[in-house]
Order: C-alpha cells, then structure tokens, then sequence
C-alpha cells in the first residue's frame, strides 16, 4: 500500500498528462493506496470541471484508491510541518498522511519527494 499526492491520481485519470504511464504502472504495482481527502479533492477538481465526477469516482474504485482516515493529532502535525514553510499545505497534507500510516509516498514533485525523504518516507514515482 502507498500514500498518493493529487498529481499521481491526476495522471492516472488523465491519458494525455506527461505523467499517464508512470501512474499507471504505480497502480498496477501497488493494488491499494491511500490518499488525503485534500488531495483527493484536489486531484478530483478537473474532473469535476468536465462533469465527470462519477466516472472518476468508479475509475478510483478500480484503481484501489481510498480515502485515508487521520488521526487524532494529525491537524497538529500538519500545522508543524506547514509552519517550516518548505512545502505548500496540500503537499504537507499528502507527506503527513504518509508518515502516520508509515507508507511509502507516491509523487511526481520533485521537491515534495526531497522532503519526504527528508523525512526518512520511502518515496515511489
């Protein structure tokens, strides 16, 4: 199981993005993964835009995406790593989220990967 950022999901949905086969290949790899509801949301904005909701909805179900359930401390948490200012919140929310499941963190963002694996996360691209 992995943790996913928005853009590995926005990749996933989208055949034309840069990213298309590299998300793909994650999730043929990885049958489950987990992601923050902000990132979801985020990941979920074009989709919407278009008026696909619903069919990106089911592609998340085929894909074995779930939303992830945070914990108790885990606004605390996110505000310490949003307040070192090295990452913007939704990137805090997908790093966080990796680290209280203690999961591998799938990202094309090179510089959220760096952080993470500052932070001692095993990152997946």
């Amino acid at each position: 199981m992995i943790v996913l950022d928005a853009g590995v999901v926005i990749a996933a949905l989208d055949g034309a993005d840069v990213h298309a086969a590299a998300a793909r290949a994650l999730f043929e790899e990885h049958a489950e993964s987990l992601i923050h509801p902000v990132n979801l949301g985020e990941a979920l904005v074009h989709t919407v835009q278009l008026g696909q909701e619903r069919t990106a909805a089911r592609q998340l179900v085929q894909l074995g995406v779930q939303r992830a359930v945070l914990g108790d401390n885990h606004s605390l948490h996110l505000a310490r790593l949003r307040a070192a200012g090295t990452l913007k919140m939704p990137d805090c929310c997908a790093l966080v989220c990796a680290e209280e499941h203690a999961l591998p963190l799938a990202t094309f963002d090179r510089r959220l990967a760096e952080v993470a694996r500052s932070h001692g996360i095993i990152v997946v691209t």
